[in-house]
């Protein structure tokens, strides 16, 4: 082999081991850790079960949104392997699918009463929300807000 070549291989393997010694967090990442809310929307001033979502999250859904309070159901949190699908119950009607892609790329299937309401593919970017949700009844609606969380 030539002086070349092995200097070529050698180059491509301590540019690897850089990778892993300068940021092995980065080169072995495989897991997203995801946290998903269900909320529910309405004109309702309160709720008798619930807490109002944080003040950041009700400015979001108000800009996007007709309902004025927005109230916290259920907060789940669950590491996703690559390419692996983790099923979290919100709640005894609502499940969520999310398949990690990559990449912070997900898959997402909403599942309310048994029945897929929809399926997404987003990217989730750190400190951003995806929102996916649906109507309900008494002029009301039922959201999941899910963002990727650090998982330190």
């Amino acid at each position: 082999m030539s002086t070349n070549k092995l200097l070529a291989r050698l180059g491509g393997v301590v540019a690897l081991f850089l990778l892993f010694v300068a940021n092995p967090s980065e080169a072995l990442a495989t897991d997203l850790k995801v946290e998903a809310r269900l909320v529910w929307g309405t004109n309702e001033d309160k709720s008798p079960n619930h807490k109002p979502v944080d003040s950041a999250l009700a400015k979001k859904l108000r800009k996007v949104f007709k309902w004025q309070n927005y109230f916290e159901v259920n907060r789940q949190t669950a590491a996703v392997p690559l390419n692996e699908t983790a099923k979290i119950k919100m709640s005894s009607k609502c499940v969520l699918e999310v398949k990690n892609l990559g990449s912070s790329r997900v898959e997402v299937v909403l599942i309310g009463i048994g029945k897929a309401v929809s399926k997404n593919v987003q990217t989730l970017t750190p400190g951003e929300d995806v929102f996916m949700g649906g109507n309900d009844k008494n002029d009301s609606a039922w959201f999941v807000a899910i963002r990727s969380v650090d998982s330190k």
